[in-house]
Protein backbone atom coordinates (compact mmCIF):
# COMPACT_ATOMS: atom_id res chain seq x y z
CA UNK A 1 0.00 0.00 0.00
CA UNK A 2 1.17 3.41 -0.58
CA UNK A 3 0.97 4.92 3.36
CA UNK A 4 3.29 1.49 3.92
CA UNK A 5 5.77 2.55 1.31
CA UNK A 6 5.33 5.85 2.76
CA UNK A 7 6.52 5.06 6.05
CA UNK A 8 9.07 2.60 5.62
CA UNK A 9 10.92 5.72 3.46
CA UNK A 10 9.91 8.12 5.95
CA UNK A 11 11.29 5.76 8.83
CA UNK A 12 14.81 5.28 6.96
CA UNK A 13 14.92 8.60 6.36
CA UNK A 14 14.23 9.58 9.80
CA UNK A 15 17.43 7.04 11.30
CA UNK A 16 19.35 8.45 9.00
CA UNK A 17 19.07 12.41 9.56
CA UNK A 18 18.97 11.65 13.27
CA UNK A 19 22.16 9.12 13.04
CA UNK A 20 23.69 12.22 11.50
CA UNK A 21 22.80 15.04 13.89
CA UNK A 22 24.19 12.80 16.36
CA UNK A 23 27.33 12.25 14.48
CA UNK A 24 29.10 15.27 16.19
CA UNK A 25 28.17 15.04 20.16
CA UNK A 26 31.06 12.65 20.97
CA UNK A 27 33.63 15.05 19.83
CA UNK A 28 31.73 18.44 20.26
CA UNK A 29 34.06 19.91 23.01
CA UNK A 30 37.08 18.84 21.26
CA UNK A 31 36.65 20.46 18.64
CA UNK A 32 35.93 23.90 20.46
CA UNK A 33 38.78 23.78 22.14
CA UNK A 34 40.20 23.16 17.66
CA UNK A 35 38.31 26.38 17.30
CA UNK A 36 40.11 28.56 19.71
CA UNK A 37 38.66 28.27 23.22
CA UNK A 38 40.98 26.34 25.49
CA UNK A 39 39.94 27.57 29.14
CA UNK A 40 38.06 24.42 30.79
CA UNK A 41 35.01 26.57 32.11
CA UNK A 42 34.88 28.29 28.78
CA UNK A 43 34.97 25.29 26.57
CA UNK A 44 31.84 23.48 29.22
CA UNK A 45 29.81 26.78 28.31
CA UNK A 46 30.24 26.89 24.36
CA UNK A 47 29.42 23.33 24.26
CA UNK A 48 25.65 23.97 26.30
CA UNK A 49 25.18 27.07 24.34
CA UNK A 50 26.19 25.46 20.37
CA UNK A 51 24.09 22.21 21.85
CA UNK A 52 21.22 24.38 22.72
CA UNK A 53 21.23 26.68 19.51
CA UNK A 54 19.22 24.80 17.21
CA UNK A 55 16.96 24.00 19.26
CA UNK A 56 15.95 28.07 20.44
CA UNK A 57 16.36 28.78 16.23
CA UNK A 58 13.94 26.04 15.45
CA UNK A 59 11.43 27.01 17.92
CA UNK A 60 11.36 30.36 16.56
CA UNK A 61 11.00 29.48 12.92
CA UNK A 62 8.60 26.30 13.50
CA UNK A 63 5.42 28.50 13.26
CA UNK A 64 6.62 29.72 9.78
CA UNK A 65 7.50 26.60 8.41
CA UNK A 66 4.09 25.27 10.22
CA UNK A 67 2.35 27.80 7.35
CA UNK A 68 4.28 26.72 4.75
CA UNK A 69 3.26 23.52 5.18
CA UNK A 70 -0.23 23.89 4.73
CA UNK A 71 0.17 25.64 1.65
CA UNK A 72 3.14 24.29 -0.12
CA UNK A 73 2.83 20.25 0.79
CA UNK A 74 4.41 18.05 3.52
CA UNK A 75 6.76 16.07 0.84
CA UNK A 76 8.29 19.29 -0.38
CA UNK A 77 9.29 20.89 2.74
CA UNK A 78 10.91 17.29 3.96
CA UNK A 79 12.95 17.59 1.37
CA UNK A 80 13.80 21.82 1.96
CA UNK A 81 14.60 20.27 5.34
CA UNK A 82 16.98 17.85 4.15
CA UNK A 83 18.47 20.36 1.96
CA UNK A 84 18.89 22.94 4.54
CA UNK A 85 20.60 20.33 6.65
CA UNK A 86 23.33 19.35 3.88
CA UNK A 87 23.84 22.78 3.02
CA UNK A 88 24.77 24.00 6.19
CA UNK A 89 27.03 20.93 7.29
CA UNK A 90 29.25 21.94 5.01
CA UNK A 91 29.17 25.08 6.48
CA UNK A 92 29.89 24.01 9.46
CA UNK A 93 32.99 22.21 8.02
CA UNK A 94 34.13 26.28 7.16
CA UNK A 95 34.00 27.69 10.54
CA UNK A 96 36.88 29.26 11.62
CA UNK A 97 35.96 30.19 15.42
CA UNK A 98 33.44 29.28 17.89
CA UNK A 99 31.29 32.18 16.77
CA UNK A 100 30.74 31.35 13.90
CA UNK A 101 30.16 27.66 14.24
CA UNK A 102 26.72 29.04 16.68
CA UNK A 103 25.55 30.90 14.36
CA UNK A 104 25.70 27.99 11.55
CA UNK A 105 23.90 25.58 14.28
CA UNK A 106 21.21 27.95 15.07
CA UNK A 107 20.75 28.90 11.37
CA UNK A 108 20.26 24.98 10.83
CA UNK A 109 18.02 24.80 13.19
CA UNK A 110 16.21 27.64 11.64
CA UNK A 111 16.03 26.16 8.25
CA UNK A 112 15.51 22.56 9.59
CA UNK A 113 12.23 21.51 11.19
CA UNK A 114 12.59 17.81 9.71
CA UNK A 115 10.87 16.10 12.41
CA UNK A 116 7.51 17.94 12.44
CA UNK A 117 7.22 17.69 8.70
CA UNK A 118 7.91 13.54 8.60
CA UNK A 119 4.90 13.49 11.34
CA UNK A 120 2.69 15.61 9.66
CA UNK A 121 3.54 13.37 6.32
CA UNK A 122 2.97 10.19 7.83
CA UNK A 123 -0.30 11.71 9.70
CA UNK A 124 -1.71 12.82 6.58
CA UNK A 125 -0.79 9.80 4.21
CA UNK A 126 -1.76 7.09 6.88
CA UNK A 127 -5.20 5.37 7.88
CA UNK A 128 -6.45 6.19 10.80
CA UNK A 129 -6.47 2.76 12.33
CA UNK A 130 -2.85 2.78 11.84
CA UNK A 131 -1.97 5.62 12.62
CA UNK A 132 -0.61 5.01 16.54
CA UNK A 133 1.34 1.79 14.84
CA UNK A 134 2.85 4.42 12.23
CA UNK A 135 3.99 7.04 14.47
CA UNK A 136 5.56 4.61 16.47
CA UNK A 137 7.66 2.96 14.25
CA UNK A 138 8.45 6.52 12.98
CA UNK A 139 9.87 6.87 16.98
CA UNK A 140 11.74 3.90 16.96
CA UNK A 141 13.51 4.82 13.55
CA UNK A 142 14.09 8.29 15.44
CA UNK A 143 15.80 6.42 18.85
CA UNK A 144 17.71 3.88 16.31
CA UNK A 145 19.27 6.98 14.84
CA UNK A 146 20.04 8.77 17.91
CA UNK A 147 21.77 5.32 19.18
CA UNK A 148 23.83 4.59 16.12
CA UNK A 149 25.04 8.71 15.32
CA UNK A 150 27.36 8.98 18.19
CA UNK A 151 28.87 5.98 17.91
CA UNK A 152 29.67 6.09 14.48
CA UNK A 153 30.71 9.86 14.87
CA UNK A 154 33.37 8.82 17.31
CA UNK A 155 35.36 6.36 15.15
CA UNK A 156 35.49 8.45 11.95
CA UNK A 157 36.75 10.93 14.01
CA UNK A 158 38.91 9.16 15.53
CA UNK A 159 40.11 7.71 12.37
CA UNK A 160 39.57 10.42 9.75
CA UNK A 161 39.33 13.73 11.59
CA UNK A 162 36.31 15.78 12.53
CA UNK A 163 36.12 17.82 9.68
CA UNK A 164 35.06 14.49 7.27
CA UNK A 165 32.15 14.06 9.68
CA UNK A 166 30.55 17.38 8.75
CA UNK A 167 30.71 15.98 5.12
CA UNK A 168 29.56 12.49 5.47
CA UNK A 169 26.34 14.74 7.21
CA UNK A 170 25.95 16.22 3.95
CA UNK A 171 26.32 13.30 1.86
CA UNK A 172 24.03 11.54 3.94
CA UNK A 173 20.83 14.43 4.09
CA UNK A 174 21.48 14.70 0.73
CA UNK A 175 21.35 10.96 0.11
CA UNK A 176 17.89 11.12 2.09
CA UNK A 177 16.70 13.56 -0.04
CA UNK A 178 17.48 12.14 -2.97
CA UNK A 179 15.01 9.19 -1.49
CA UNK A 180 12.21 11.24 -0.35
CA UNK A 181 12.24 12.81 -3.71
CA UNK A 182 12.13 9.63 -5.88
CA UNK A 183 10.16 7.32 -3.55
CA UNK A 184 7.71 9.38 -1.97
CA UNK A 185 4.17 9.99 -3.31
CA UNK A 186 2.23 12.23 -1.40
CA UNK A 187 -1.72 11.98 -1.15
CA UNK A 188 -3.93 14.42 -3.25
CA UNK A 189 -4.88 17.01 -0.50
CA UNK A 190 -1.98 18.82 -0.23
CA UNK A 191 -2.70 20.46 3.44
CA UNK A 192 -0.29 18.43 6.48
CA UNK A 193 -2.25 20.55 9.27
CA UNK A 194 1.05 20.72 11.12
CA UNK A 195 -0.50 23.32 13.28
CA UNK A 196 -3.06 20.55 14.36
CA UNK A 197 -0.59 18.09 15.42
CA UNK A 198 1.57 20.72 17.33
CA UNK A 199 -0.24 23.20 18.16
CA UNK A 200 -1.21 23.20 22.03
CA UNK A 201 -3.30 26.15 21.97
CA UNK A 202 -6.93 24.87 22.09
CA UNK A 203 -6.04 22.12 24.42
CA UNK A 204 -5.88 22.84 28.34
CA UNK A 205 -7.07 19.94 29.83
CA UNK A 206 -8.27 16.58 29.92
CA UNK A 207 -11.42 14.25 30.89
CA UNK A 208 -12.67 15.64 34.77
CA UNK A 209 -11.53 13.73 37.79
CA UNK A 210 -8.35 12.67 35.70
CA UNK A 211 -4.84 14.01 36.04
CA UNK A 212 -4.90 17.29 34.38
CA UNK A 213 -2.42 17.21 31.07
CA UNK A 214 -0.06 20.35 32.30
CA UNK A 215 0.75 17.82 35.21
CA UNK A 216 2.29 15.20 32.42
CA UNK A 217 3.71 18.10 30.61
CA UNK A 218 5.95 19.60 34.08
CA UNK A 219 6.84 15.61 34.29
CA UNK A 220 8.30 15.24 30.78
CA UNK A 221 9.69 18.80 30.62
CA UNK A 222 11.92 17.71 33.62
CA UNK A 223 12.52 14.01 32.47
CA UNK A 224 13.65 15.81 29.15
CA UNK A 225 15.43 18.52 30.90
CA UNK A 226 17.77 15.67 33.15
CA UNK A 227 18.51 14.02 29.69
CA UNK A 228 19.56 16.69 27.64
CA UNK A 229 22.02 18.67 30.99
CA UNK A 230 24.18 15.49 31.23
CA UNK A 231 24.54 14.62 27.43
CA UNK A 232 26.94 17.30 26.13
CA UNK A 233 29.24 16.65 29.39
CA UNK A 234 29.81 13.01 29.40
CA UNK A 235 32.73 13.26 26.86
CA UNK A 236 33.92 16.18 28.67
CA UNK A 237 33.70 13.70 31.97
CA UNK A 238 35.24 11.06 29.73
CA UNK A 239 38.28 12.85 29.30
CA UNK A 240 39.02 13.28 32.80
CA UNK A 241 38.54 9.39 33.18
CA UNK A 242 40.77 8.51 29.82
CA UNK A 243 44.07 9.65 28.77
CA UNK A 244 44.41 8.55 25.13
CA UNK A 245 43.61 11.09 23.02
CA UNK A 246 43.68 9.06 20.09
CA UNK A 247 40.80 7.18 21.06
CA UNK A 248 39.22 9.60 23.32
CA UNK A 249 36.04 10.52 21.01
CA UNK A 250 35.51 6.64 20.12
CA UNK A 251 34.76 5.59 23.88
CA UNK A 252 32.84 8.51 24.55
CA UNK A 253 30.84 7.98 21.64
CA UNK A 254 30.70 3.95 22.81
CA UNK A 255 29.39 5.20 26.05
CA UNK A 256 26.55 7.73 24.82
CA UNK A 257 25.60 4.97 22.50
CA UNK A 258 25.24 2.15 25.33
CA UNK A 259 22.23 4.32 26.69
CA UNK A 260 20.27 4.02 23.83
CA UNK A 261 20.77 0.35 23.73
CA UNK A 262 20.02 -0.36 26.45
CA UNK A 263 16.46 2.34 25.80
CA UNK A 264 15.42 0.40 22.75
CA UNK A 265 16.30 -3.02 24.89
CA UNK A 266 14.16 -1.77 27.69
CA UNK A 267 11.46 -0.36 25.91
CA UNK A 268 9.15 -3.56 25.18
CA UNK A 269 9.62 -5.07 28.51
CA UNK A 270 8.88 -2.04 30.86
CA UNK A 271 5.87 -1.44 27.97
CA UNK A 272 4.18 -4.66 28.60
CA UNK A 273 5.14 -3.98 32.57
CA UNK A 274 3.32 -0.64 32.95
CA UNK A 275 0.12 -2.33 30.83
CA UNK A 276 -0.15 -4.60 33.61
CA UNK A 277 1.27 -3.10 37.03
CA UNK A 278 -0.12 0.54 36.10
CA UNK A 279 2.00 2.97 34.15
CA UNK A 280 2.18 5.30 37.44
CA UNK A 281 4.00 3.00 39.00
CA UNK A 282 6.54 2.19 36.10
CA UNK A 283 7.03 6.19 35.65
CA UNK A 284 7.64 6.50 39.24
CA UNK A 285 9.98 3.08 39.80
CA UNK A 286 11.84 4.70 36.26
CA UNK A 287 12.70 8.66 37.89
CA UNK A 288 13.63 7.04 41.01
CA UNK A 289 15.94 4.54 38.82
CA UNK A 290 17.22 7.03 36.94
CA UNK A 291 17.89 9.60 39.47
CA UNK A 292 20.06 7.46 41.93
CA UNK A 293 22.03 6.15 38.89
CA UNK A 294 22.52 9.86 38.01
CA UNK A 295 23.98 10.70 41.49
CA UNK A 296 26.35 7.56 41.08
CA UNK A 297 27.62 8.49 38.12
CA UNK A 298 30.16 10.81 39.65
CA UNK A 299 31.81 8.16 41.65
CA UNK A 300 33.04 6.36 38.43
CA UNK A 301 36.68 6.07 38.04
CA UNK A 302 36.91 4.79 34.65
CA UNK A 303 35.18 4.96 31.41
CA UNK A 304 33.93 1.16 31.67
CA UNK A 305 32.17 1.89 35.09
CA UNK A 306 30.52 5.55 34.03
CA UNK A 307 29.46 3.02 30.57
CA UNK A 308 28.22 0.09 32.62
CA UNK A 309 25.87 3.04 34.72
CA UNK A 310 24.63 4.93 31.84
CA UNK A 311 23.44 1.46 30.10
CA UNK A 312 21.43 0.41 33.36
CA UNK A 313 20.69 4.35 33.19
CA UNK A 314 19.01 3.46 29.87
CA UNK A 315 16.85 0.65 31.05
CA UNK A 316 15.25 3.26 33.25
CA UNK A 317 14.80 6.10 30.50
CA UNK A 318 12.94 3.37 28.80
CA UNK A 319 10.08 3.56 31.30
CA UNK A 320 9.53 7.23 31.50
CA UNK A 321 9.02 9.00 28.35
CA UNK A 322 6.30 5.43 27.49
CA UNK A 323 4.74 5.19 30.30
CA UNK A 324 3.81 9.19 30.71
CA UNK A 325 2.84 9.26 26.78
CA UNK A 326 0.64 6.45 27.96
CA UNK A 327 -1.18 8.37 30.88
CA UNK A 328 -1.79 11.06 28.26
CA UNK A 329 -3.20 8.70 25.55
CA UNK A 330 -5.70 7.83 28.76
CA UNK A 331 -6.76 11.35 29.86
CA UNK A 332 -7.65 12.21 26.05
CA UNK A 333 -10.34 10.52 23.62
CA UNK A 334 -8.78 9.57 20.61
CA UNK A 335 -10.04 12.59 18.42
CA UNK A 336 -8.57 15.09 21.22
CA UNK A 337 -4.86 13.16 21.49
CA UNK A 338 -3.13 14.64 18.51
CA UNK A 339 -3.50 18.17 19.95
CA UNK A 340 -3.08 16.61 23.63
CA UNK A 341 0.52 15.29 22.14
CA UNK A 342 1.82 18.60 20.63
CA UNK A 343 1.71 19.93 24.23
CA UNK A 344 3.51 17.22 25.27
CA UNK A 345 5.60 17.09 22.32
CA UNK A 346 6.39 21.05 23.25
CA UNK A 347 7.89 19.88 26.77
CA UNK A 348 10.31 17.50 25.06
CA UNK A 349 10.94 20.19 22.60
CA UNK A 350 11.43 22.84 25.79
CA UNK A 351 13.84 20.22 27.58
CA UNK A 352 15.57 19.65 24.17
CA UNK A 353 16.77 23.48 24.87
CA UNK A 354 17.11 24.28 27.85
CA UNK A 355 18.87 20.95 29.36
CA UNK A 356 22.44 21.46 27.61
CA UNK A 357 22.82 25.23 28.42
CA UNK A 358 22.19 24.81 31.96
CA UNK A 359 24.03 21.65 32.11
CA UNK A 360 26.92 24.06 30.64
CA UNK A 361 26.56 26.46 32.93
CA UNK A 362 26.36 24.10 36.56
CA UNK A 363 29.41 22.62 34.97
CA UNK A 364 31.31 25.98 34.55
CA UNK A 365 30.52 27.51 37.73
CA UNK A 366 30.67 24.60 39.97
CA UNK A 367 32.13 21.29 38.23
CA UNK A 368 31.41 18.44 35.27
CA UNK A 369 30.93 16.17 38.43
CA UNK A 370 28.25 18.55 39.72
CA UNK A 371 25.94 17.62 36.50
CA UNK A 372 25.47 14.46 37.68
CA UNK A 373 24.03 14.95 41.29
CA UNK A 374 21.92 17.74 40.04
CA UNK A 375 20.35 15.66 37.33
CA UNK A 376 19.63 12.70 39.54
CA UNK A 377 18.33 15.26 42.12
CA UNK A 378 15.75 16.45 39.41
CA UNK A 379 14.50 13.77 38.91
CA UNK A 380 13.63 12.35 42.36
CA UNK A 381 11.77 15.04 42.80
CA UNK A 382 10.13 14.16 39.72
CA UNK A 383 9.25 11.06 40.93
CA UNK A 384 7.53 12.78 44.10
CA UNK A 385 5.83 14.86 42.00
CA UNK A 386 4.52 12.24 40.47
CA UNK A 387 3.47 10.25 43.25
CA UNK A 388 1.75 13.12 44.45
CA UNK A 389 -0.25 15.22 41.23
CA UNK A 390 -0.26 11.84 38.96
CA UNK A 391 -3.07 9.46 39.10
CA UNK A 392 -3.64 6.11 37.41
CA UNK A 393 -5.29 6.36 34.48
CA UNK A 394 -8.97 4.92 34.01
CA UNK A 395 -9.17 1.92 31.63
CA UNK A 396 -12.37 3.37 29.46
CA UNK A 397 -13.49 6.98 28.24
CA UNK A 398 -16.64 7.78 29.17
CA UNK A 399 -17.62 8.33 25.49
CA UNK A 400 -17.42 4.47 26.22
CA UNK A 401 -13.76 4.13 24.39
CA UNK A 402 -12.21 0.31 24.41
CA UNK A 403 -9.81 -0.58 27.19
CA UNK A 404 -6.25 -0.62 25.39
Amino acid sequence: MLWKKNLYVLCLTQFLVMSSMQLIMPFLPFYIEKLGVTEQGAVTVWTGIIASANFLASAIMSPVWGNMTDRLGCKIMVLRSLVALATFAVFLSLAQNVYQFTAIRALMGAFSGFNAAAIALVAVNTPEQHLGYALGLLQTAQVAGTITGPLFGGIIASLYGYHQVFHLITLINGFAAVMVYSLIRESSDPGCTVRDIHNPAEESGSSPGQTPLWVVFVVIFIAQLSVRIVEPMVPIFVKSLYQDERFLSLIAGIIIASTGVANVLGAPVLGRRSDRSGYKLTLVLSLTGAGFLYMAQTLASSPWQLGILRFFLGFCMAGIFPSANAIVGHLFPKEKRGKAYGIISSATFLGNFTGPLAGGLIAARFSVHAVFPVTGALLLINALWVVKSVAEPKKFFSSGQEEN
